[in-house]
């Protein structure tokens, strides 16, 4: 299907500026502690903690939505993470995340009232001073990981729990300079217009192609979840890939 972008953020700005200062469309979720800031470079983005951010100024045309972060990491150290959360709900800690955790790979997270349940991961083995992109697709229940554009998902699962369209954001955990976000896209088939640095456009949105296509038969390994909470939540069936991505 043909997608339409409808956020194309840089995170260029002045060095050591706060992201909601650099570019104004970016709200903190509210409760949430950590901060976010323009590195010395003026071109990427760096973090402060835990903290969590949406693009106020975009909110999703529709549920159904890609978002994509160019990751670079600076450091291999184990702990640190950082992610893209698609259908997250502004005033609350509700969104789907798909990020890299240094250390244990790539997961995706259901986070419902900022109670967090995996719904899948797949090993990851950074490497210091590359690019990972990482893209995480909405479509009704379904949800696919993607892992430096290759076309097969690394994770897909099953979920219905947030079906409301929601906004874009990024999510950081116990992170600093260790893992920077370069850039972030969002694309939608209902897209009217594009964002860039917090700002709508002037000129509409620009196409930008197929993305979001559906993994081949047989391409990732089921992997049955709990059922109880995480049932009752809204999940259906999970199920992860197991393949190992190298970086760069």
């Amino acid at each position: 299907m043909t997608q339409t972008l409808f956020v194309n953020e840089p995170f260029n700005g002045t060095p050591g500026d706060a992201l909601g200062a650099a570019s104004p469309g970016w709200q903190k979720v509210p409760g949430v502690t950590g901060d976010a800031f323009i590195t010395s470079g003026g071109d990427r983005l760096r973090f402060s903690g835990s903290t969590l951010y949406y693009l106020s100024s975009a909110p999703a045309p529709g549920p159904d939505y890609s978002a994509t972060i160019d990751l670079y990491i600076a450091s291999t150290t184990s702990g640190p993470g950082v992610g893209v959360a698609v259908r997250l709900a502004g005033n609350a800690q509700t969104y789907y995340l798909a990020r890299l955790l240094i250390g244990t790979g790539i997961q995706l997270y259901r986070v419902l009232g900022g109670t967090s349940t995996l719904l899948g991961s797949a090993p990851y083995s950074a490497v210091a001073g590359a690019m990972l992109r990482l893209r995480l697709d909405a479509s009704g229940s379904a949800l696919n990981v993607y892992v430096d554009d290759a076309p097969t998902p690394v994770i897909s699962a099953i979920d219905t729990a947030i079906p409301d369209a929601g906004y874009v954001g990024i999510r950081s955990i116990n992170a600093a300079s260790q893992l920077l976000i370069e850039s972030l896209t969002a694309t939608s088939e209902s897209a009217a217009g594009v964002v860039t640095n917090g700002f709508a456009a002037p000129n509409g949105a620009a196409s930008v192609g197929q993305v979001g296509a559906p993994a081949a038969s047989g391409s990732a390994a089921a992997s049955p979840e709990g059922v109880g909470a995480a049932a009752s939540a809204g999940m259906a069936t999970t199920s992860a890939g197991a393949r190992a991505a190298a970086a760069g």
